[in-house]
Formats: structure tokens, sequence, C-alpha cells
């Protein structure tokens, strides 16, 4: 049974084609692609795939928490397989969305001066290293 089908499992979700595939194709790409990214990828192969489709799968498995949605980009949310707490940089050029390896002393906190911390989102705007040596 791949890792795929082992998540679906655990997280008590049917097992569908179009399930595995976005898993799969969220694993091999880490560019926090869009929900138009993933349908424009997969439709290809999978011609009975519909936007709603896609839309529908990826609210279930970020529900699941078995991929995050960070909504760092204005124009459109987009999806991270990296479900552990992490921080994002955003380069207003290109508009990639790079994984900031950065320690944060409130990441492990429940709680906040009396307030129940439930998620935690940290954003970095500005100009990537690609686009500075453009």
């Amino acid at each position: 049974m791949s890792q795929f089908c082992e998540q679906l499992k655990t997280a008590g979700l049917p097992l569908t084609t179009h399930r595995i595939a976005i898993l799969e194709f969220m694993a091999d790409n880490h560019s926090h692609p869009s929900a138009e990214d993933i349908y424009s990828a997969l439709h290809q192969k999978f011609d009975s795939m519909s936007k709603m489709t896609v839309y529908n799968n990826l609210q279930t498995l970020v529900s699941s928490k078995l991929l995050q949605e960070i909504d760092i980009d204005k124009e459109k949310a987009r999806y991270d397989c990296i479900t552990a707490t992490h921080h994002h940089f955003y380069c207003n050029v290109c508009k990639k969305i790079y994984d900031v390896a950065l320690e944060c002393p409130n990441l492990n906190h429940e709680t906040m001066d009396g307030h129940a911390i439930e998620s935690v989102q940290g954003y970095f705007f500005g100009t990537c290293r690609e686009c500075r040596a453009g």
C-alpha cells in the first residue's frame, strides 16, 4: 500500500484515484501550487477530474490535515504538503513561495496571554535571491 493510501486510510478518508493523484503531485511539487495549478497538471492525466473535484478534494485534505492551505498570495490560496508549522517567504517580483527554516519561540505554545493558539503562520515578503541577482 502506498504512503498516500496509508495517509488517507489513517485520516479515515475513502481512497479515491483523484485524492491519491493530488497527494502524489503535492509530494513531488514544493512550489506551493494553487488549485488551478494542480488542476492544470492533473487534468491532462485524469480527464474525468474537474476543477470542482480538485477544490473539493483540497478542502477535504486540508480539513484532514494531510495538506496545508496558505494564504500568503493575495490572489489565490496556495497548498503545501508540509503540514508541520513553518514559515514562508513570498517574492513580490516572481511570485514564488519558499519554505523558511526559522526557529520561532512561539511555535509550540498552546496559549499566549490567555488566548488559545490554533495555528501559527509566519509570512515574509520581499525579493528572492534569484530576482535580486537578476
